[in-house]
């Protein structure tokens, strides 16, 4: 516990000393004391992370699909201007693409013929839909400096929806069965144990949602600095068209690098 501390505390300290001489002295005021203000700046930020998938959608398979997990990454230019002495405000832009897995499993009945009956026995598949989502986003926002070296972020966020593209498939779980006279019979399809289903397209859409930034900045030349941090977005709206309740909330790790103007 001691040493787990005193490595929190020495990282904060040489953050605390990379991160000096960002700010710049504010004009003088006759009837305010002197201080320092940051400057505008821009910054470009890349991440990659993911999350869990809240709400539902559904397709040709016999039920909707609520339980997936996705992957993305994302990549943001911003711009940001003064508004209190540690305070800025600003804008950016940025591309985000989402890759959502969801699946379940089922038994469904399939009829086969034994000795001139037919019967139905039940097969155990998997169901799967692969989700494609590219975005395209606007990102306006208020910038906190609590200290030199730590940044928090936060506002709302436009998105356009880029025409998410879905493929679904069905997988055969099973090797084999066995009939009602004993006789064991293997398994497969047409197209081998996993066939694709269905392909759509949907129709481009405006989402809305939620964003938060928490990074740590450090000085790698004079006007220029490094950040790593954790952003996260809550979304708002879904991506795909009603009846979907579908929302991707992410957490993505980033790095950027910034640079005064």
């Amino acid at each position: 516990m001691l040493i787990g501390r005193l490595c929190a505390v020495g990282v904060i300290a040489v953050c605390a000393v990379l991160a000096q001489d960002r700010r710049l002295p504010e004009q003088p005021s006759p009837l305010a004391p002197g201080g320092r203000v940051y400057p505008p700046e821009l910054n470009l930020t890349v991440g990659f992370g993911g999350g869990t998938q809240w709400g539902s959608f559904a397709s040709s398979c016999s039920r909707p699909f609520e339980y997936g997990q996705s992957s993305a990454w994302f990549v943001g230019l911003s711009y940001a201007a003064p508004l209190l002495r540690s305070v800025l405000w600003g804008s950016g832009v940025g591309f985000l693409s989402v890759r959502l897995r969801s699946s379940y499993r089922e038994r469904e009945g399939v009829l086969f013929t034994v000795q001139a009956d037919t019967v139905l026995l039940p097969v155990e598949f998997r169901n799967s839909a692969n989700l494609s989502i590219p975005q395209l986003l606007w990102m306006p926002f208020l910038r906190w400096h609590p200290s030199e070296w730590l940044g928090l972020t936060a506002g709302p966020l436009l998105g356009l929806a880029l025409n998410p593209h879905a493929e679904y498939t069905k997988e055969l779980l099973q090797d084999a069965l066995t009939l009602p006279d004993g006789q064991s019979v293997a398994l497969t399809t047409a197209q081998g144990r996993t066939s694709v289903v269905e392909r759509s397209t949907a129709s481009a859409r405006i989402v809305g949602a939620l964003w938060g930034q928490a990074t740590a900045e450090f000085l790698i030349a004079p006007g220029w600095w490094m950040s790593l941090g954790a952003l996260g977005m809550l979304p708002l709206s879904s991506p795909l068209p009603s009846p979907a309740s579908l929302r991707l909330p992410l957490l993505l790790l980033t790095a950027g690098i910034g640079a005064t103007l």
